[in-house]
């Protein structure tokens, strides 16, 4: 890095605090869900829930390559496109610990420390990134903001959350450093490739960040090819092999012709292949041609070449990884919250909480950032290193966020970036306080600034805590209904079931998943894209007519209906909310279970 002024510390011993302030926030989480980890799960955490049993299935005799849940959808069960490269770990651990405290206790340690320590490799590479930018403060507030904001605090990473997002961020990240770094080596552009291989082996969600990084080798060959050339050859050469060895590493033999929109199959290796060649071709070219113009003549020319080359093989997946699903499941794929443009959360009283916990933080973060590299770069305060190293960052932090007005899933790179963003942003309005230190208008300025980027979700849930209780006396007016989650919410109601035989069950409300973790039941009803009629047993909670649903269950298989009593499915005259509130209708009859919130039903057609 270059002797330039941006940012410096302001006090050498805060990075040091800031760890000290981290390792606090990691020891009491880890302490708060040491304590019935399994149950803990199944209440909270659905999807790293479903991860668990998916792990379960492989080490109770399941093949490397059998990825299909057997009690999901009973007898062709669901086929999932999950990677076993992701829960290779999380299967090891188990494996390894259940040798010493049995297979119960070695679960619940396993979900535990992998991801917390995923955690630790994110906040290092985040305090790393940081520092390579702004120094010791900026580091220090990287890493408290990354133990504030929800999304990496608390969704992606820290105990429970084993699902693949945390692994898929650490792993990006990593390219992000690489990017960063100001050598121009070859094997940076071979680790970047690799690692951007193993990223899309693990899932498909940070396509638009792996395109965004080779986007950035290419303009760097373009601008400079005598210094960049090699890297990009060798991230063009190490993508497309990585990937097509990652591919036939987790894909049996009879299905590497399959076309699948939703994990590594032949939409996303053929354009990985045609594009590493393309970017080959380029390295190579641009070294030979003397001006700026013929070069990106020829980038515009390999990049038309390979995308006519992938194009065939992309051709099926135009309309996203729900191309399989009828148009009639519109409205269930509506109601998939990382299934919805960012908008919708802007534009719902209902979804505040989403926009201030979530998006404010990545909004404000990239924005102040931003001002910063233009204000410091104007008063020639930002050297040439940290200049290139900050606008990797920020493109990453930009591409996420325009990225999620398509898919709020899309906003993956932002995740990635966003604590560095807070911290380099939070130590400049430091820095601006320290240099105006009698102005009491810029250290109000710099604390809401801070404030905004670090703890917009806290502030805001703080303020809606107290707002209901001005209004706690007033009746509610018609029938009070208890949500539906409420079943979910506690794991002695779901394992109430146990005193079933093992069954078919139809489980409205989500509770497929805490049945599947917690029960020996089989399920007929998740929000999993894989298996239409999955999904569209989703509907049911929307069904008025008792005999169209009494088909439906029959044509299902089911044996037992599972409803949260007293809750409200869709509206008051729906057949799942009639059920729930106590009715007994033709074709149904209650069975008492240990837990009286749930409301069972044997099913006879």
């Amino acid at each position: 890095m270059s002797d330039a002024t941006f940012l410096r510390p302001v006090r050498a011993d805060f990075l040091i605090f800031s760890i000290l302030i981290a390792a606090t926030l990691i020891a009491v989480d880890v302490l708060a869900a040491s304590r019935a980890p399994i149950e803990r799960l199944a209440e909270t955490r659905y999807d790293d829930a479903m991860r668990l049993v998916f792990i379960r299935d492989w080490l109770d005799g399941g093949g490397w390559f059998d990825t299909t849940i057997d009690r999901v959808l009973p007898p062709e069960g669901l086929s999932m496109h999950w990677s076993r490269y992701a829960d290779a770990p999380m299967a090891a651990l188990i494996v390894m610990l259940s040798v010493v405290v049995g297979e119960r206790a070695a679960e619940g340690i396993a979900i535990v420390l992998w991801p917390t320590a995923l955690l630790v490799a994110f906040l290092a590479a985040t305090g790393l990134a940081a520092h390579r930018i702004a120094g010791r403060t900026a580091s220090g507030i990287a890493v408290i903001g990354a133990c504030l904001w929800s999304t990496t605090a608390n969704i992606r990473f820290g105990p429970l959350n084993i699902d693949h997002h945390g692994l898929q961020l650490v792993l990006m990240l990593l390219v992000v450093l690489i990017l960063m770094r100001p050598g121009r080596h070859w094997r940076d552009g071979l680790l970047s490739g690799l690692v951007c291989a193993v990223s899309l082996a693990i899932g498909l969600e940070m396509i638009p960040a792996i395109i965004l990084a080779g986007s950035i080798l290419v303009a760097r060959c373009v601008a400079s090819p005598a210094a960049n050339a090699r890297p990009l050859a060798m991230f063009g050469f190490s993508l497309p092999v990585a990937t097509a060895l990652l591919f036939v590493g987790q894909t049996p033999f009879a299905e590497w012709t399959i076309s699948r929109c939703d994990e590594l199959a032949g939409p996303v290796v053929v354009p990985a292949a045609s594009s590493g060649l393309a970017v080959i071709a380029l390295a190579f070219g641009c070294t030979r041609l003397p001006g700026l113009g013929p070069r990106i003549g020829l980038t515009v020319l390999a990049v038309g070449v390979a995308a006519a080359a992938a194009l065939p093989a992309m051709a099926p997946c135009a309309a996203g990884p729900y191309s399989n699903l009828s148009g009639s499941l519109g409205d269930v794929v509506a109601t998939i919250p990382e299934a919805r443009s960012v908008s919708f959360y802007f534009g719902q009283a209902g979804t505040l909480g989403t926009v201030f916990v979530l998006i404010l933080p990545m909004m404000a973060s990239a924005a102040f950032a931003t001002m910063m590299l233009f204000h410091r770069k104007m008063r020639s305060g930002i050297g040439r290193d940290e200049t290139r190293a900050l606008l990797v960052v920020l493109c990453f932090g930009w591409l996420g966020f325009i990225a999620s007005f398509v898919q709020f899933r899309m906003m993956a790179p932002a995740e990635a970036v966003t604590p560095v963003l807070m911290g380099v942003a939070g130590a400049g309005l430091v820095r601006w306080v320290q240099s105006r230190p009698t102005s009491r208008g810029v250290a109000v300025a710099a604390v809401a600034g801070l404030a905004l980027m670090l703890v917009p979700g806290q502030a805001y849930w703080s303020v809606v805590r107290l707002i209901p209780a001005a209004h706690a006396n007033e009746a509610a007016p018609g029938p009070r209904y208890v949500p539906f989650n409420a079943c979910r919410q506690d794991a002695s109601i779901v394992q109430s079931l146990n005193e079933l035989p093992p069954a078919n069950l139809m489980a409205l409300g989500n509770l497929s998943r805490p049945i599947l973790l917690l029960t020996g039941h089989r399920v007929l009803v998740s929000s999993y894209h894989r298996s239409e009629t999955l999904m569209a047993n989703m509907t049911l909670t929307s069904e008025t007519d008792l005999g169209a649903f009494r088909d439906r269950l029959a044509a299902s298989g089911t044996e037992y209906l599972v409803l949260c009593g007293n809750s409200l499915y869709r509206s008051p005259d729906t057949v799942a909310t009639r059920l729930a509130g106590g009715e007994i209708l033709d074709g149904f009859s209650a069975v008492m279970v240990g837990d009286r919130r749930l409301r069972v039903l044997r099913f006879e057609p």
